[in-house]
């Protein structure tokens, strides 16, 4: 059988019978591509402590089969989330789950990888949470090809964001249109045409962030016809979906 080499981070987990697990990996070689790990889930499974998201790692796979097998893997990376706090954690996740519900399987997309690379370093090394995971988002949206167009006329002092369309409009257009926070249009637009040392730059108050990541959130599950199970867990465990910095 031939075996191959991945170099990329875990997205997704799910059980299989008793011992095994679905191991859905990211690859820069391979985009998105799931393998079972067999016996992962028995204490005495070697892979196991190898096996965890935010991490990036090296696999080998061995098989061609529809589901080919994990049979190694070890980090090459440092986990930078060990010792952080909750909401680094799970703002983490939330951006791991959404570059997994973009990317199709067996799509290589070298850009969309050190995207999400560079924003997990980003969130796990500087204090700016909130405002580098909008910025993470919106890059995975404009990597994706699914980022809104940020105009609106001058003096506009409010305007409506069409999720179908993906553009403003000064009046609500049907039951996709959802008001955007003019602050929000201008944070959006910075981010988009901006680098990250211009944006990290800005003065944005919780209150604007968190208006931002929630409509984010709408407009990704509205695109992408998916519930994104992270935001769940966030509005639960922290302020962040409420504008926490």
């Amino acid at each position: 059988m031939k075996q191959v080499e991945l170099t990329g981070f875990i997205v997704g987990r799910k059980s299989l019978k008793d011992a095994d697990k679905i191991i859905t990996v990211f690859s820069q070689e391979q985009g998105k591509t799931s393998f079972i790990a067999k016996g992962i889930k028995k204490s005495t499974a070697k892979l196991q402590s190898h096996m965890e998201p935010l991490v990036e790692s090296k696999f080998q796979v061995l098989g061609t089969s529809k589901l080919p097998t994990v049979v190694g893997a070890r980090a090459i990376g440092q986990n930078l989330f060990s010792a952080k706090s909750l909401e680094i954690n799970i703002s983490a996740l939330l951006l791991t789950e959404v570059v997994a519900l973009v990317t199709a399987e067996q799509m290589p997309n070298q850009k969309l990888y050190l995207s999400y690379r560079e924003s997990l370093i980003d969130i796990a090394t500087n204090s700016k949470t909130a405002l580098l995971l909008n910025y993470g988002l919106i890059g995975i949206m404009q990597t994706s090809g699914i980022a809104p167009d940020i105009q609106w006329q001058e003096g506009s002092s409010s305007c409506y964001l069409n999720f179908s369309e993906g553009s403003l409009s000064n009046s609500k257009v049907g039951a996709t249109s959802s008001v955007i926070d003019m602050d929000v249009a201008k944070l959006w637009k910075i981010c988009m045409s901006h680098p990250k040392t211009t944006v990290l730059r800005l003065s944005v108050s919780s209150l604007v962030l968190g208006k931002s990541l929630n409509l984010i959130i709408d407009y990704l599950q509205y695109n992408l016809e998916r519930k994104i199970k992270s935001v769940k867990v966030m509005s639960e465990s922290t302020n962040l979906l409420h504008g926490s910095v």
